[in-house]
């Protein structure tokens, strides 16, 4: 499997690993993957196997993809299934001569992916991401059921991730969105939002290095005895997803770790801007999602095309607060 290069496209694609999994003909199932998305396929039930490529957003990679064909050439794989579009993404599968390369047409990569579903008449922003992956099981001629994504984590790592940061009962807040500022909600928010909570409710704040300054900012707006800490570009994605899992609640935009909260089934919160809920929202029955549906959205941009990005200002810290008194409350679903 070629996945997707972004953490929530990967999780998304989830339940078409496991559906994979379960068809006895393929005895062996590998996926390309390195760093993040690697750490998100560690975490799924299915454990497949991992083969090491680091895909590079806007750069070719032709030495590095030819060497890594030249090695699975050897390997003998009978089929490949290609997630993203990109004509780049259905190359390594072609060079190494897998005979089923199944995939969406993509970038008319015509005789690059030879085995295609039947084209769906409805767009793909007018989708689910989730029944989109999961189409690709009609490569195999047999559609499969819609299930949630599922991650999971060993009791033993959410134990040693929680000692090693200092961490018991907490919320975790997630600010970051990697695709640009259109999924983000302001920063004054954020702090408003931390303002408004229990004085002792513990905050860990989760993000790549880039989201630093702003989990720095938001850990310096805290009141007197409230603690909230920055773990912003200290954990791997391995920690961030045991922390996660073991959070009592979780405020997020539109991002990975939004996609790696609905996983784990956890009560969450998702702010959504530019992008549509209907489209990549949380697959969780224990999720709230705040979007205000402007006319001007979605508009997929990553910056907002007017400039004034009201669909994530209007969006008001006290909705937020209110909504996640409720949750907080709410029994936890546990699975059996």
């Amino acid at each position: 499997m070629v996945p997707p290069n972004w953490v929530g496209d990967a999780v998304m694609a989830q339940p078409l690993l496991a559906q994979l999994a379960r068809r006895s003909e393929l005895a062996r199932l590998a996926v390309l993957a390195d760093g993040l998305i690697a750490d998100v396929f560690r975490a799924m039930p299915q454990r497949p196997e991992l083969i090491r490529f680091q895909e590079r957003h806007g750069q070719l990679q032709l030495q590095a993809r030819t060497r890594l064909a030249s090695q699975l050439r050897k390997e003998r794989f009978t089929h490949a299934l290609i997630l993203p579009h990109s004509i780049k993404s259905a190359l390594i599968p072609w060079l190494a001569g897998i005979p089923q390369r199944r995939g969406y047409l993509g970038e008319h990569r015509y005789g690059l992916v030879n085995c295609r579903p039947a084209k769906s008449a409805v767009k793909i922003r007018d989708q689910s991401m989730h029944d989109y992956y999961l189409g690709l099981s009609l490569c195999f001629s047999q559609a499969a059921q819609a299930t949630a994504p599922s991650l999971e984590v060993e009791p033993q790592a959410l134990f040693e991730q929680q000692r090693r940061f200092g961490l018991s009962a907490y919320w975790v807040f997630a600010p970051g969105a990697e695709f640009g500022p259109s999924k983000q909600w302001p920063l004054a928010h954020w702090q408003s939002l931390a303002s408004l909570l229990p004085q002792d409710q513990v905050i860990a704040i989760l993000g790549g290095a880039r989201d630093q300054p702003f989990g720095l900012a938001i850990t310096q707006s805290a009141r007197p005895g409230q603690t909230i800490v920055n773990l912003c570009g200290q954990t791997s994605m391995a920690q961030a997803i045991a922390l996660i899992a073991g959070a009592q609640v979780v405020v997020s935009n539109d991002s990975g770790l939004m996609h790696v909260a609905a996983a784990l089934q956890r009560p969450q919160l998702a702010v959504f801007g530019s992008t549509d809920p209907k489209h990549s929202g949380p697959n969780n029955p224990q999720a709230l999602v705040h979007w205000l549906k402007l006319a001007c959205s979605p508009c997929f941009q990553r910056q907002c095309p007017l400039g004034h990005y009201r669909c994530l200002h209007d969006i008001h810290p006290e909705a937020l607060a209110r909504d996640l008194k409720g949750l907080a409350q709410k029994p936890l679903m546990l699975e059996s």
